[in-house]
């Protein structure tokens, strides 16, 4: 499976699933090394984006 077929996969019935299917790795190794890092991606942009762009992010827009 190429990290190509990854977007593809969440739009489409046959790229990429069929050579999940295919494929001899455990359901264990999925999780780490796909699920794992693309569920850290999130919060590791917004904290990169709190540190280079630090005052649109940092005020408090809520006031009493």
């Amino acid at each position: 499976m190429l990290m190509s077929h990854i977007p593809a996969m969440l739009v489409s019935e046959k790229t990429g699933w069929e050579e999940i299917d295919r494929s001899h790795f455990s359901s264990r190794w999925f999780f780490r090394c796909l699920v794992m890092p693309m569920s850290l991606l999130p919060p590791v942009l917004y904290a990169f984006a709190e540190l280079v762009h630090r005052a649109p992010f940092s005020r408090c827009r809520c006031r009493p």
